[in-house]
């Protein structure tokens, strides 16, 4: 893996900072059922104060650069790291890329089609340890097909009698399903608001979950985002939208792991419930409320947690250290998260995983060449950052940033 510390110039490529004050402890919450208490972590966010540069926040990055020969890597819809490994789905052509941790490629898994090897839509991709294999979600098939983690050999697969759209392996050969709004067999119609199906290693389904049920999002299903994320040390957390509650699954259940207490800006347990008009103007309806929710973009590695929020119509990213139980927060603007299209899609150990199009690359150093005389292009860091990006990356893939968070005091 190439490493460099531009701790500097790199930072001034991603953002422009805004500080939250935020607190973290240990607190008694309940869940939306209501059906049990238990401690979870509250990552308190209190209020916008100033303005701070990125180099407070972001220690030193990794880059890694993907080496794919003839191949071209098209749209990274997931990126996970397990086993020493980087897997990467690629949606535009229903593939999976697996990397070293150098960024040399080990195989490819390309085998889109109707046979019994094969799979007719890449809904998600997961890696599942347990079983040596790489599971891919065949939507339209309703099964999972299985390859082996060391060469993309085709396993076997595993049907299912449900219409899945995301899904992530868990330990003891267990899965978690995100349905969404839907009818389902076997269990229509009573089934028609589960959220989460797990199963266990039989495929049998042991457990259906709504955990916002009471918040009335059945209301506004069409707007329900498909938020599962890894965790860094394993499984996988479930965000719902409208809530403030993050969960996680323990012993094949949904449990609560993170409250995210917004104080006056928290958003009430009725607010959806008294929503009763057209759901498309139910996004106005949350940004004329000034409720902070939409939670999206959240994740947790071994030392923070990151994500994002939005509030009063404005996009809002928090990072939470797990150490102090202290957070800094930005709001960030259009030329912040779209100038290299930055932000974290992964973790692996410490490090938030971010992706860099090559064509960013290129046009960004292109202005500096363009608008810069060139004895003056030394004096700019981001440039030089720029240019070895460009320069290093043979293939013209997106290039993947490993970035580190300093310690919150």
């Amino acid at each position: 893996m190439t490493s460099r510390t531009h701790r500097y110039g790199f930072v001034l490529l991603v953002f422009t900072y805004l500080v939250i004050s935020c607190e973290g402890k240990k607190d008694q919450k309940t869940t939306d059922s209501g059906s049990y208490q238990q401690q979870v972590d509250t990552i308190r966010v209190v209020d916008i104060r100033r303005r701070l540069n990125a180099s407070e926040a972001l220690g030193d990055y990794k880059s890694v650069f993907l080496k794919t020969d003839s191949l071209l890597i098209g749209k990274i819809s997931k990126l996970l790291v397990a086993d020493s490994k980087i897997f990467i789905a690629d949606k535009s052509r229903d593939r999976v890329f697996v990397f070293d941790m150098e960024g040399d490629m080990l195989f490819h898994i390309n085998r889109f089609g109707n046979g019994p090897e094969e799979y007719a839509n890449m809904k998600d991709v997961g890696v599942n340890l347990d079983e040596g294999v790489i599971e891919i979600l065949d939507g339209a098939s309703r099964k999972v097909v299985q390859y082996d983690i060391y060469s993309g050999k085709f396993v076997g697969s595993k049907s299912y009698d449900f219409w899945p759209r995301l899904f992530s392996p868990l330990s003891g050969g267990s899965r978690l399903f995100y349905i969404g709004h839907a009818n389902q067999e076997p269990f229509k119609p009573d089934s028609v608001q589960a959220e989460v199906y797990i199963t266990d290693s039989l495929n049998r389904i042991v457990k259906v979950d709504l955990p916002h049920k009471a918040s009335g999002l059945s209301k506004i299903y069409l707007m329900t985002r498909q938020n599962i994320y890894q965790r860094g040390e394993g499984g996988v957390l479930l965000v719902p939208m409208y809530n403030n509650h993050i969960y996680g699954v323990e012993n094949d259940r949904l449990k609560l792991q993170y409250y995210l207490d917004f104080g006056e800006k928290a958003i009430p347990r009725d607010f959806v419930l008294n929503f009763n008009r057209n759901p498309n103007d139910f996004g106005k309806y949350f940004d004329d409320s000034g409720y902070a929710s939409y939670i999206y973009d959240f994740f947790e590695s071994s030392g923070h947690v990151t994500f994002r929020f939005m509030a009063e119509g404005g996009h809002y990213r928090v990072i939470h250290d797990r150490s102090t139980g202290m957070a800094i927060a930005y709001r960030f603007w259009s030329n912040d998260e779209y100038r290299l299209n930055i932000q974290p899609i992964g973790v692996s150990g410490d490090y938030h995983l971010s992706k860099v199009p090559f064509e960013s690359l290129k046009d960004r150093k292109g202005f500096y060449d363009l608008n810069v005389p060139r004895d003056s292009l030394g004096n700019y860091p981001e440039y030089q950052f720029l240019k070895e990006m460009v320069e290093h990356n043979e293939s013209e893939n997106p290039v993947l940033i490993f970035s580190k968070f300093k310690r919150i005091e």
